[in-house]
């Protein structure tokens, strides 16, 4: 079962659970040393932008099957992705490696193959670097083999699959035979914090077949949605011949999710309470009214053109604060 993490700077030094599986980093520019070693059921990290440090065996002996490094990183400690025998995906986001690099940061056995993205043009320059022996003779990458290709960043849309471009031809590294090192990732979106009528859905992309994580995002109107949809189930739960009032400062339309529940439910009136260019208005829809006849031809009605049928009145300021209270 799948079980998230949401790891921010006030989290920072505390005790990670080992039954995590998927972590989200926000609000945070550095990673503990040690932050989340051995915790073997993580499989996946979404990192940042504006995260600049990584400290030692940060994510070492984790499960991780890909990462993506975001530009902003400048500091990568000693060991911070090493023995992760299922690492086969690291992405730089950067044109060129963290100025600060520890030593052996991606170490593993020969058994493990990993694919390293780069920007277009850089591999020579990335591959320079991760090749470099320490004074133990130690590449960045132990004895695994790996391959530096450049990075094909086509637009994320759930459940498509998104090749590597044709013909990339990545640099062989490590002993490793030239050749072609395609994947196709099957993008899923994951829900990771859900809507509420005051704030968007967070959710992350994930490839189901490497396990690698993109950035984290909120889902655009999904918090307007929950809103109807909360409205709705309000008006079909209501006691018989009674008014249902909801209150919002942020949303001004309804649709059919609405409109459906009140011809359902025709002894039910709503009253709306909302707020429109810094003025607070009411208005009700009446029991029994044919609301279906609101909505625009793209199914919606805004709050203004249903006053303009259904007058309703504009609160004082202090008719509202007395509402709120």
């Amino acid at each position: 079962m799948d079980r998230w993490l949401n790891y921010k700077q006030s989290e920072a030094g505390q005790r990670v659970a080992q039954t995590i599986t998927h972590i989200i980093i926000s609000n945070v520019i550095s990673i503990p040393s040690y932050a989340f070693t051995n915790l073997s059921n993580v499989h996946s990290v979404s990192l940042p932008q504006g995260l600049t440090t990584i400290g030692e065996s940060a994510f070492s002996q984790t499960g991780l099957n890909g990462v993506v490094i975001p530009s902003s990183v400048t500091t990568i400690g000693d060991a911070a992705f090493n023995n992760i025998s299922n690492l086969t995906t690291v992405t730089f986001e950067g044109t060129s490696l963290p100025s600060t690099l520890g030593k052996q940061i991606f170490y593993g056995d020969e058994s493990r193959t990993v694919y390293i993205q780069v920007p277009g043009g850089t591999e020579n320059a990335y591959d320079s670097r991760l090749s470099a022996t320490d004074e133990y003779g130690v590449n960045q990458l132990g004895r695994s083999g790996y391959y530096v290709g450049n990075i094909y960043h086509p637009p994320i849309t759930a459940g498509t699959g998104i090749p590597t471009p044709e013909g990339n031809n990545p640099q062989s590294s490590a002993g490793q035979n030239s050749g072609n090192y395609n994947h196709t990732h099957t993008w899923i979106l994951k829900e990771y914090v859900a809507a509420t009528a005051t704030e968007d859905a967070t959710v992350v992309p994930i490839c189901e077949g490497c396990g690698i994580m993109g950035s984290y995002t909120k889902r655009p109107g999904s918090a307007h949605l929950r809103f109807l949809l909360d409205t709705a189930e309000k008006i079909n739960e209501a006691p018989q011949d009674t008014e249902v009032t909801v209150e919002t400062e942020l949303w001004f339309s309804l649709n059919h999710h609405v409109t459906d529940a009140l011809e359902a439910r025709n002894d039910v009136s709503l009253t709306i309470h909302y707020k429109y260019k810094d003025k607070m208005y009411t208005l009700t829809i009446p029991a029994g009214y044919d609301a279906k006849n609101l909505l625009d031809e793209k199914g919606w009605a805004g709050f203004r053109y249903i006053d303009s049928l259904l007058p309703g009145k504009e609160f004082t300021k202090e008719e509202w604060n007395n509402l709120k209270k």
